[in-house]
């Protein structure tokens, strides 16, 4: 049984990601009017930071953005930061936050999730007000 439950929610996580990807793809995004914003920085080929490199899953393609890294800066002017707002991607992203949340409550040891609570530890989905 516990197998079943943990391969559903790889699947619930699987078809979040999906989600993200299609608005993030090729024909579901424009760049702001008036935006400097070009082909070459959405790729970090002129950007002013060398390392960490791109990684692997950088698109190659000039029409599609990727999801934001945490390994680059934060610029809420980058389209691709403006589409976490969106609102099937907000969904997507707090189904993969639960969804991955209930995976490590079933795997992780007793013990494990006792020092997280005793730390107070939490995991909120986006857009929860904890107050």
């Amino acid at each position: 049984m516990t197998f079943a439950v943990l391969r559903a929610l790889h699947t619930i996580i699987a078809d979040a990601l999906d989600d993200i990807q299609r608005v993030y793809g090729p024909d579901s995004f424009t760049v702001p009017q008036g935006s400097s914003f070009s082909v070459q920085e959405r790729e970090g080929k002129n950007s002013p930071y060398a390392s960490p490199p791109p990684t692997p899953s950088t698109s190659k393609h000039s029409n599609h953005l990727d999801f934001p890294s945490l390994d680059t800066p934060y610029d809420p002017a980058d389209p691709a930061e403006q589409l976490t707002a969106h609102p099937t991607v907000v969904v997507a992203i707090n189904q993969i936050v639960a969804a991955a949340g209930q995976m490590a409550a079933i795997v992780q040891t007793p013990f494990l999730s006792l020092c997280d609570a005793s730390m107070g530890v939490r995991h909120f989905p986006l857009g929860y007000d904890a107050s």
